[in-house]
């Protein structure tokens, strides 16, 4: 009998971010079945060793700077770099920048550069100007870039010194007591100047030019793809010769596509599927904690959502433990609060006062008493798969119980995203996350994410400070303080309902040897093997 295996340490978390959407992530369109035919095109080729991989969604460009997050593109780490990187511990560590140096007063930062790193398809060598072409990009309206430009602060940025090709410094407006860590992230992938110039932004993004263990071959990034073993590397090899990853909304075609043996790592959302692979021989179903949060949200600036006990009694309507053991049948975890326990500065359930009941009765006093006594009519947005579909429809009917019509209103990702962005439904429903970053987690809720990532269009301006301090703390204990009474004020409030912290289930055949994953729930194939 085979197990489920829950990865728990940093060094096996999460293999898809992409399976948690995030409030600032990124969209795309899933392939049909005819994305297979990827993998037969180049299967063929005698002797090599090539991963294959299909998932339920990707993004439509390979340019970094228009990804929601670091899933949005399944092989993002593998075709670009940062200037740091993080270990097992998430401790900062070498990457693309060999040192650094950090002024008194954290306005200065200076990295050292590797010599000798080389760009794809012959694009030179990686110097200070590539990494301040980087960082000016995200600041240029034509590339309209996504949430990577508040997450990279770009705003804060007084100057950038390129004198030297080996030296990047970069002088900020304000003192920056986090940016290390955000060159440790994604949204700080380092691209080719020449490459971005000459290819231009179409181009580029559909054939990217990085530094990483692999470099782009053919394909696209919303249906399916291949990248193949970068030979000129900096660092240490691939093991494999090539990847290809196939997109497939249907949970139904990517498990066709194991069965027939055309697929090694696929990725699983059905609870029935979930359970059943993992009593199957030949595989195993790797359970991620902490991959992402299923969440109800609201439009705090609509009616009747401005009501704070409508947004109560919307949260006693829900039967969570029913959907836990029910629909989902065990494979998720209870809702610990608005940061996902995963993640850094997250706060338990009990230092935060975060708790959850089922109480219809509780839950149409309150309607009655914000003025609703017969409840009220609503719709409710979701993308049109079956990872946000079939809770949803599990909710809608609570909301029926209490007298709410909630109509839902299904579309794909990238015009749902784009609809939340900027504010046009009345509610939403989403699995959810950023990674690691209960930081970054904590900014989406914030006023100067509207229009952006704060989808609830939340306003506090305690939270909004409080969240500053803690940017601002030097010292672990401070932080974890500030952060942890602006989580306070997002439980009193209830700008969106937490009802499961979700896991990224992902089943590994057990020919993949060296499966990895990195701190940011992201895919490490430079260190996987096929036996």
């Amino acid at each position: 009998m085979k197990k489920i295996r829950l990865l728990t340490t940093a060094a096996a978390i999460a293999l898809f971010a992409s399976m948690i959407l995030t409030g600032c992530g990124g969209g795309g369109k899933a392939a049909d079945t005819g994305g297979s035919s990827a993998v037969q095109q180049s299967s063929g080729d005698s002797g090599e060793k090539m991963l294959k991989v299909a998932t339920h969604w990707g993004k439509a460009t390979f340019d970094p700077a228009l990804w929601g997050d670091g899933g949005s593109v399944k092989a993002g780490i593998s075709i670009f770099e940062t200037l740091l990187a993080l270990d097992e511990d998430r401790n900062l560590i070498p990457s693309l920048a060999e040192s650094w140096d950090v002024s008194d007063d954290r306005k200065t930062y200076t990295f050292h550069l590797r010599k000798g790193v080389r760009f794809h398809a012959g694009y030179g060598e990686l110097t200070s100007e590539d990494v301040a072409y980087t960082l000016e990009r995200l600041s240029d309206p034509e590339v309209g870039a996504t949430d990577t430009k508040s997450k990279c602060k770009v705003d804060n940025i007084e100057s950038m010194d390129t004198s030297d090709p080996y030296v990047f410094v970069l002088h900020l407006k304000e003192a920056d007591n986090e940016i290390l860590m955000d060159f440790a992230s994604w949204y700080t992938n380092i691209i080719s100047k020449k490459a971005y110039e000459e290819l231009k932004p179409s181009g580029f993004g559909a054939k990217p030019v990085g530094t990483g263990p692999f470099e782009y071959e053919s394909g696209k990034p919303a249906e399916a793809y291949i990248v193949k073993r970068f030979d000129d590397y900096w660092g240490e090899k691939a093991l494999l010769d090539k990847v290809q990853i196939t997109m497939l909304a249907d949970e139904s075609s990517r498990i066709n596509l194991y069965n027939a043996g055309e697929v090694d790592i696929m990725s699983l959302n059905d609870s029935n599927n979930i359970l059943k692979f993992g009593e199957t021989e030949g595989g195993e179903v790797k359970k991620v904690a902490g991959a992402g949060c299923y969440y109800l949200g609201m439009n705090l600036e609509k009616e009747p959502f401005t009501n704070p006990k409508v947004r109560e009694a919307l949260k006693y309507a829900i039967n969570y433990d029913e959907m836990l053991n029910d629909y989902w049948r065990g494979t998720l975890f209870p809702p610990t609060g608005y940061v996902q326990s995963y993640c850094i500065y997250a706060s338990t359930a009990e230092e935060s006062g975060f708790t959850y009941e089922y109480n219809p009765e509780k839950a149409k006093q309150l309607l009655a008493e914000a003025g609703y006594p017969d409840g009220f009519s609503t719709s409710v947005a979701s993308p049109n798969d079956t990872l946000s579909k079939g809770p949803l429809l599990v909710i809608q009917e609570y909301m029926a119980d209490i007298g709410i019509d909630m109509q839902l209103n299904l579309s794909e990702f990238a015009t749902f995203l784009d609809d939340v962005r900027n504010g046009r439904h009345d509610m939403w429903f989403l699995v959810n996350g950023d990674g690691y970053r209960g930081d970054q987690w904590l900014t989406s809720f914030t006023s100067e994410k509207i229009p952006g990532s704060n989808w609830c269009q939340f306003r506090n301006e305690e939270f909004d400070e409080l969240v500053a301090k803690g940017f601002e703390a030097t010292e672990k204990a401070d932080k974890d303080k500030y952060f942890g009474d602006a989580q306070k004020i997002l439980v009193e409030s209830i700008p969106s309902i937490p009802i499961a912290e979700s896991t990224g289930d992902i089943l590994v055949k057990d020919t993949v040897k060296g499966f990895s994953l990195n701190p940011e729930l992201l895919f490490q194939f430079k260190y996987m093997d096929l036996q």
